[in-house]
C-alpha cells in the first residue's frame, strides 16, 4: 500500500505544532491490542522494528533518512536534551546557540 505522506503531514499540521509532527511514518496492516482492548505499544513497536525497511520508513519530507543523518540527529537531540527534534527542525527553536552547535 502506498502512503500519501503529504496528505498525512498536512492533516497532522492542523492539530500539532511543527515540533511535534512525527519525522517518520510507518504503515502497518493493523494495530495490535492487548487483552484490555488498549493499544499494545510493545507489540506494535516490535512489529515495526521487525518490518523496518527503507520502503516503509519515510521522513516528514518524504525522504528516507541515511544512517549518517540519524547519527547527527541523535547527537543534536542529546545536546539539546529533546526527543522532539527532526531533520527539518530549526535547531534555534529548541534553544540551540552557536556554542552548542560548535560542540
Amino acid at each position: 500500500m502506498e502512503i500519501d505522506r503529504e496528505k498525512i503531514n498536512e492533516s497532522i499540521k492542523g492539530y500539532l505544532p511543527n515540533y511535534m509532527i512525527p519525522s517518520k511514518v510507518y504503515y502497518v496492516e493493523s494495530i495490535m491490542l492487548n487483552s484490555n482492548g488498549k493499544i499494545d505499544q510493545e507489540k506494535n513497536f516490535d512489529i515495526i522494528n521487525a518490518e523496518n525497511n527503507e520502503e516503509k520508513v519515510y521522513t516528514a519530507n518524504n525522504e528516507a533518512t541515511s544512517e549518517t543523518e540519524e547519527k547527527i540527529l541523535k547527537i543534536c537531540k542529546n545536546l539539546l536534551e529533546t526527543e522532539d527534534l527532526t531533520l527539518e527542525s530549526n535547531f534555534y527553536d529548541f534553544g540551540a546557540d552557536s556554542l552548542i552547535i560548535a560542540k
